[in-house]
């Protein structure tokens, strides 16, 4: 076993078994780590990657296809940046609407009522179907 309680200990205390970490080691190792291991199942692998790679570009190049992807994602950021900004800006001005409209229907209900009072047409006050 490769990990598990040691004899007489208490539960939260363990002992690795350096057999039983190696095995699981061995499970888990990816084909992408033998592969140069086992180079020799895979004729001609090592020329074809070769091939795949520009070893002819200079640095400037490099940099500047470097540049190019960046500046292409941070364009793409800013856009998302600029759509949170305007729906932000349009929930505050709903807000700020929504404040106004609130005390606009306050301040008629208030005038209203003042109306009412003042002439004495107290049935207003009432709730309706009364």
């Amino acid at each position: 076993m490769g990990i598990g309680p040691g004899e007489g200990a208490l539960v939260s205390e363990y002992r690795i078994y350096p057999d039983g970490v190696l095995g699981v080691l061995q499970k888990l190792q990816s084909p992408s780590e033998t592969l140069s291991t086992n180079a020799s199942l895979f004729p001609g692998i090592a020329e074809s990657l070769a091939a795949a790679c520009d070893d002819q570009a200079d640095l400037a190049t490099a940099i500047n296809a470097f540049v190019s992807a960046q500046l292409q994602q941070s364009g793409v950021a800013g856009n998302h940046l600029a759509a949170a900004s305007l729906g932000a800006q349009e929930a505050t001005t709903v807000y700020v609407n929504a404040g106004y409209e609130m005390a606009d229907g306050v301040q008629a209900a208030q005038n209203e009522a003042l109306s009412a009072a003042s002439d004495g047409d107290f049935d207003y006050f009432l709730p309706e179907g009364e």
